[in-house]
């Protein structure tokens, strides 16, 4: 990992230390070996009680490992921002700050703004847009892309999504075939398709991966752990071999982004696994 300045060292910090509380193993995983390459001692706490106390053991002893090579590193390191630097750099900033208040002119009243001052006000000369607006303009170059221009840009977007991880992508009608690698050495078969849309004839994106057969003594038990997830749902397919229980989630395509997308390839891929277990323990057969 190569970081230029403080401004982005802090930036993967915060972006890290918040991954660290995820509910997926593999985010936190992914979080952890961040903070480890990144080198900055400011992360030690947080790996510290991850090494302490997260579920699963891969990732505590890969925080341990992080923990022991931060520990050698000494907190005034050319490496890097050291503590102390970032102290002072944040302390200065604030005085710096204080003493242009202090002799800063009074500001002019501010204008009461309407609508249509919000619509048409500019930023560099530029007018700003809406949340709204961006997401219009995103739904409408979604819907005019040619096939080879849609499968270029999903392409793009899984490969930013997964970068940095060790998962074999293969090309499929549906769109992608994945294979992610879990904690402790498992595995988990994740599609991510293109086929449907919404109620507007908007493409979704659904990544699904299966988890076992579904028996009706089960359903109560899927239908309690749905209210808990935070991202997808356990649902139920017909197939060759009967019905069986699916964990999937939705994205409209327009609007994903990177973090979205593997967040979710992640929490579909280890919650499926974990239903797996519950329903065939001791195999490792989706």
């Amino acid at each position: 990992m190569t970081v230029s300045t403080p401004v982005e060292k802090d930036e993967i910090l915060r972006r890290s230390l918040g991954d660290l509380r995820s509910e997926v193993g593999l985010i936190r995983r992914r979080a952890v070996g961040e903070l480890a390459r990144l080198q900055d001692p400011r992360a030690l706490d947080a790996l510290m009680a991850i090494a302490a106390k997260d579920v699963e053991a891969q990732v505590r002893a890969e925080a341990m490992r992080a923990v022991q090579a931060l520990r050698s590193i000494p907190l005034e390191d050319e490496v890097g921002e050291g503590t102390g630097q970032w102290s002072r750099r944040v302390l200065n900033k604030a005085s710096s700050s204080d003493a242009g208040e202090r002799t800063r002119a009074p500001l002019p009243r501010t204008k009461r703004l309407r609508k249509g001052d919000l619509e048409t006000t500019q930023v560099g000369g530029s007018p700003l847009r809406s949340s709204s607006d961006e997401n219009a303009r995103a739904l409408e170059a979604t819907r005019s892309r040619s096939a080879a221009e849609a499968a270029r840009a999903r392409r793009a977007l899984l490969d930013e999504a997964l970068a940095g991880m060790k998962i074999p992508v293969e090309g499929k009608r549906y769109g992608f075939k994945l294979m992610v690698p879990l904690l402790d050495g498992r595995k988990q078969f994740v599609r991510v398709g293109y086929e449907q849309s919404d109620f507007e004839a908007d493409k979704v994106i659904v990544i699904f991966s299966p988890c076992g057969k579904a028996e009706p003594s089960r359903f109560k038990w899927a239908l309690e752990l749905n209210h808990g997830l935070s991202y997808g749902k356990l649902g139920i397919v017909g197939g060759p071999n009967g019905d069986e229980f699916v964990m999937s989630a939705t994205l409209l395509e327009a609007t994903a982004d990177p973090a979205e997308l593997r967040k979710a390839v992640l929490s579909v891929a280890e919650k499926a696994d974990k239903v797996e277990q519950q329903i065939t323990p001791g195999e490792d057969r989706l």
